[in-house]
């Protein structure tokens, strides 16, 4: 849904300009400060970076194919004519 609000000059270039400094545009900030409101949890929560929501995935799949790059077996022929590998 698209909205317009009536907030105050100075209230929106506050919000604005500390949203530049955190990297957060301001209907981020707004989207945020609703979902906590009305969760009326009395704090409002911060979502995980991408970092942290990608940490949570780290190492969790297996595909059970050995790291090549660390197999001495895959090593043995580095460098030679590996014409006969195709």
């Amino acid at each position: 849904m698209k909205t317009t609000l009536d907030i105050p000059d100075d209230l929106y270039r506050l919000v604005k300009a500390k949203g530049a400094l955190q990297g957060e545009a301001v209907r981020t900030i707004t989207i945020r400060l609703y979902r906590g409101w009305v969760a009326d949890s009395g704090t409002v929560e911060t979502p995980p970076s991408a970092l942290d929501a990608m940490r949570a995935f780290c190492g969790v799949v297996d595909s059970g194919v050995p790291d090549l790059a660390t197999n001495p077996t895959h090593l043995e022929d580095l460098g030679d004519d590996a014409s006969h590998h195709r």
